[in-house]
């Protein structure tokens, strides 16, 4: 089975969102594209979400962005949490992480 990966870059909004959640120069910001796979000759497809590694000396915070490919492109995703954040409560949450 042949399996294709396309890679999809992160939304320079999306970028600029997450900067804005934090003022502190203690906590770094690293960028992960997703991507899908398509599995060829066949109709299944996977997305990987973006990842935004939010980290400081002590702790890190995983967060999940599917950006257009789910139907409400504003939510964000972290472990643990039963449900999507908006970026409203992704501030709040952050704030209240770090």
């Amino acid at each position: 089975m042949n399996i294709e990966f396309k890679k999809i870059e992160i939304d320079d909004e999306i970028k600029k969102k997450m900067e804005s959640l934090t003022n502190s120069p203690e906590i770094s910001i690293k960028f992960y594209n997703g991507y899908i796979t398509k599995f060829k000759k066949s109709n299944v497809e996977s997305i990987s979400p973006h990842k935004i590694l939010l980290s400081n000396p002590l702790k890190n915070l995983l967060i999940m962005h599917y950006a257009d490919y789910i139907e409400n492109d504003d939510l964000y995703f972290i472990d643990g949490e039963k449900q999507p954040l908006t970026i409203t409560k992704l501030r709040d949450y952050v704030k209240n992480y770090f």
